[in-house]
């Protein structure tokens, strides 16, 4: 058995629970959309993003920076910092 992907068990039930559970507060996500905004449309948000999960659209942003290495490792190149 190979394990590739949760999105076969996400729904529109479980993802509107997910954001009733957010803070309201929160920082703004990948996309720089505010939890407010979100919800304006919340059903038409939640529908449309199962339908790019279904057809494996939606791609995990992320954010990355270089850091540099402590020189006392040894390592003359910086990491990826995945944030």
């Amino acid at each position: 058995m190979v394990f590739t992907t949760l999105a076969h068990l996400m729904d529109v039930e479980l993802l509107r629970e997910a954001y009733e559970r957010m803070r309201k507060d929160s920082s703004p996500g990948v996309r720089r959309s505010e939890r407010q905004e979100y919800g304006e449309q919340l059903e038409a948000n939640l529908n449309s993003f199962v339908s790019a999960l279904r057809s494996q659209q939606v791609l995990c942003g992320r954010r990355s920076t270089r850091l540099p290495r402590p020189k006392r490792m040894g390592a003359t190149t910086d990491r990826d910092a995945g944030v």
